[in-house]
């Protein structure tokens, strides 16, 4: 080999460089919008967001059918709607599945 060859790890270290120049272009020429969507496409996807979604949905169950007593509050929703809600809860998951 000659000493004008340039080697692997040169290469390597040059097209390292340019994709994170080129990754940092494009996160500053973001608008508000794609930050807006980013937050929250990042939280909507997250274990925390389903956790939310779980505890929120179970509480709308309770007190539909009874088990948890808040005067003025239990029984707001028929029952056709409550199984509706499930179905709603579940859709957390497929975020988390198609990330």
């Amino acid at each position: 080999m000659s000493s004008s060859t340039i080697s692997t790890s040169d290469i390597i270290r040059k097209n390292i460089s340019a994709i994170t120049e080129s990754q940092r272009e494009d996160i500053e020429a973001r608008t508000v919008s794609d930050r807006i969507a980013d937050t929250i496409t990042s939280f909507s996807g997250s274990v925390t967001f389903v956790l939310v979604h779980v505890i929120w949905f179970a509480l709308w169950i309770l007190l539909n059918v009874g088990f948890i007593r808040v005067p003025g509050l239990s029984g707001f929703d028929p029952f056709p709607l409550v199984v509706g809600r499930q179905c709603v809860a579940a859709t957390p998951f497929r975020h988390l599945v198609c990330k």
